[in-house]
């Protein structure tokens, strides 16, 4: 394919991201010419599947609530909940310029955040953890986007009711106690109502939540800014002059662009979660283990980076920010991928089991502590089982099985769902043996009628008691298993993206085998080595540091084109002060 145009702009950003976009919206209210070039035909990228959730100790939200935080407790935290794999240069200059991106974000641009101030950080009985730093965005009206709101990147079909209804965690909890409170029931009622109205005027819904709510702030803060969005343009390779990076091929349609970027070219692809060859190189269990992330996201911003002089990270816990996955196939006959990160592992009355029949860890903690778990279990441990009883699939659902009143027949039909009238029928299925799954049953539910687990403490943290259910007679955490048909479904490992990256310095710039910054190169989002190492410290730890590096990122790149302005003044006579 030959190249039949030159683009020329300041800043070029590959990915459309929160990373890509934090940067492209900063770069462009700087004053900087700035194109996006996202490979899909939809923009938002991972963040668009995602909690929308950032962390941001010490943000400006928290003293409303009686909240107070400091860089130093926050650092406490991490120093227990993250271990000692953390570059400490990375978490302070994060630490240092979160609280000032989000400022930044919510005075310039549509991106609103309202603070959660009862959410714990997970590891929440470490020293240093503090309740009120994840955020949640704002919901948003998706026709604010005009005839862009077709090209936002949908929410994946199994997060949603009612045929694409999106629903936050307020919503969720809402519509569980739907049957207990009059503010629930109206609170669903409104929702349910207004989702069927848009359906008629629009392809779905428009009231947005989470992650999806989030990217279309971002797109519609971009298009506002006056960034040029090109879909359907995936980059090749970057342009090199020497060892800087001016730039990249970009294909549009049949045609081949060189897009060279003065400022600065930012990478945002994604990470790795959908390429099998770097899957199968740098994560355990590829074989089973699914991604939750777009399937455009195959690694080829790494790919790049490392063409041009860059480098992986070396020191991670794990290369991916893990959860369990449940597995079923659509009307298609195509495989989906169902993530238990809320809900039915962490609400009252299901336990998760492995081969043995026995439990092996914590159902209600960090859903990356559980897929390590699994692993740690060997042969034992993959798959393993979600059980339930018929009173919590009632009420919470199970998987991609949703509570009452939705029917589930056809989950046991085509075998997502095991159901069995008594434990000795479910184990059958299950082909785990009858008689131990039984005896661990029988010990859960003594210590769950009483409401504690002598066996792995669940519902003593704080964050176990948040994400459970507080209107259950026996806590938030514990139920016994006990009325039938009993129900389980099998759990695999699985992730919400990939961790290792790029490693980068403190202002996003790609770093080569020397540890020197490459000229001109920028790397945001998860094609950024995790600032946390490969740890889930805590919730936001994604959208966060993609947000502030971006943010980070843009400063550099206006710095540069201030810098440069000026030399170009001084050849010829002029200053600043000089211009009309």
């Amino acid at each position: 394919m030959a190249v039949r145009d030159v683009v020329d702009v300041d800043v070029l950003i590959i990915g459309s991201g929160a990373g890509g976009l934090s940067a492209a919206i900063c770069a462009a209210k700087a004053g900087l010419k700035v194109v996006v070039a996202e490979k899909a035909d939809v923009v938002g990228g991972t963040t668009s599947f995602s909690g929308g959730v950032p962390w941001i100790p010490e943000n400006h939200q928290m003293s409303a609530h009686g909240l107070s935080d400091s860089r130093q407790k926050a650092l406490e935290y991490l120093s227990h909940a993250a271990g000692r794999c953390m570059r400490p240069e990375m978490i302070e200059r994060y630490l240092d310029v979160a609280p000032e991106a989000l400022l930044y974000f919510e005075r310039n641009t549509e991106v609103r955040f309202r603070i959660r101030p009862q959410m714990p950080d997970y590891s929440s009985e470490v020293p240093g953890a503090q309740l009120g730093r994840c955020l949640e965005t704002l919901p948003f009206d998706g026709s604010r986007l005009g005839a862009d709101f077709v090209h936002l990147r949908m929410p994946r079909p199994e997060t949603t009711v009612f045929g694409g209804m999106m629903i936050s965690l307020p919503d969720l909890k809402a519509m569980l106690n739907a049957r207990r409170s009059l503010s629930a029931f109206l609170h669903t009622v409104g929702i349910v109502a207004r989702h069927a109205v848009e359906r008629l005027r629009h392809h779905r819904g428009t009231r947005l939540v989470n992650g999806n709510a989030l990217a279309a702030r971002l797109f519609r803060s971009a298009l506002d800014a006056g960034v040029e969005i090109w879909r359907q343009a995936p980059a090749s390779e970057l342009l090199c002059e020497g060892r800087r990076v001016v730039g990249a091929r970009i294909r549009r349609g049949e045609s081949e662009i060189e897009v060279r970027s003065r400022c600065g070219t930012v990478l945002a692809t994604g990470g790795f979660p959908q390429s099998t060859e770097m899957r199968a190189r740098y994560l355990p269990n590829a074989d089973v283990h699914r991604s939750l992330a777009p399937h455009d996201n195959a690694g080829q911003g790494i790919r790049m980076a490392l063409a041009a002089g860059a480098v992986l990270e070396q020191i991670n816990e794990d290369n991916a920010f893990l959860t369990p996955v449940s597995v079923f196939k659509d009307k298609n006959g195509k495989e989906q991928v169902f993530p238990h990160l809320i809900t039915d592992r962490t609400s009252p009355g299901s336990i998760i089991v492995n081969k043995q029949a026995r439990r092996f860890i914590n159902e209600a903690d960090n859903y990356q502590f559980v897929v390590q778990a699994m692993r740690d279990n060997g042969n034992q441990g993959i798959p393993a089982f979600l059980i339930c009883d018929a009173d919590f699939i009632q009420r919470y659902g199970l998987g991609r099985v949703r509570p009452f009143p939705f029917p589930r027949g056809s989950f046991v039909k085509d075998g997502y769902l095991f159901r069995g009238e008594t434990l000795a029928d479910l184990a059958a299925q299950l082909g785990l043996d009858g008689k131990v799954l039984a005896e661990t049953v029988d010990r859960f539910n003594q210590g769950a009628r009483q409401g504690i687990d002598t066996e792995f403490g669940r519902g003593a943290s704080a964050y176990n008691r948040y994400m459970g259910d507080a209107a259950n007679a026996h806590g938030p955490c514990l139920a016994p298993l006990q009325k039938p048909p009993f129900y389980a479904v099998k759990l695999y490992p699985g992730d919400i993206g990939t961790s290792l990256g790029i490693r980068v310095d403190a202002d996003a710039r790609a770093l080569d085998t020397e540890d020197r910054p490459i000229d001109g190169l920028y790397v945001c989002g998860n094609d950024m080595n995790s600032i946390f190492a490969g740890t889930y410290a805590t919730g936001g730890i994604t959208i966060g540091p993609a947000l502030t590096f971006g943010f980070i990122a843009a400063r550099h790149m206006s710095k540069r084109n201030a810098r440069t302005q000026s030399v170009s003044r001084a050849s010829l006579g002029l200053s600043i002060a000089s211009e009309p």
